[in-house]
């Protein structure tokens, strides 16, 4: 199943714009207590987080370097076995997608294909 979250940088941006420096056009910030309630959800449920996914708009399928840095701080992964999804958004339709998964003290990334447009 999929759980949407709000993207909270503005909400940062605002209290704190020194540290959050951009918007939420081109960040993400999930709220602290918003993503532990989905997690204790899906322990609850007996489920796993298998994927976080995110979109770049106007922007490339990579994981960006403040992607990694939020994902794995000191290198060690916050959220260990979890994927990541990154959706490049152009002209507001998915135009490439990446998978991205730590391996070897890394993100990896492989391409993930998209249906053809209509």
């Amino acid at each position: 199943r999929i759980q949407l979250m709000e993207n909270a940088y503005d909400r940062y941006h605002l209290l704190e714009p020194q540290n959050f420096p951009r918007t939420s056009r081109t960040g993400y910030l999930f709220d602290p207590r918003e993503q532990l309630a989905v997690y204790r959800d899906a322990d609850a449920r007996g489920e796993e987080v298998a994927c976080i996914f995110h979109s770049h708009v106007d922007g490339g399928a990579h994981f960006s370097g403040e992607d990694r840095a939020m994902a794995a701080p000191d290198g060690v992964p916050m959220a260990p076995g979890v994927s990541y999804l990154v959706v490049s958004v152009r002209q507001r339709r998915a135009s490439a997608a990446r998978l991205y998964r730590f391996l070897e003290g890394d993100f990896q990334g492989t391409d993930v294909p998209l249906p053809p447009r209509s």
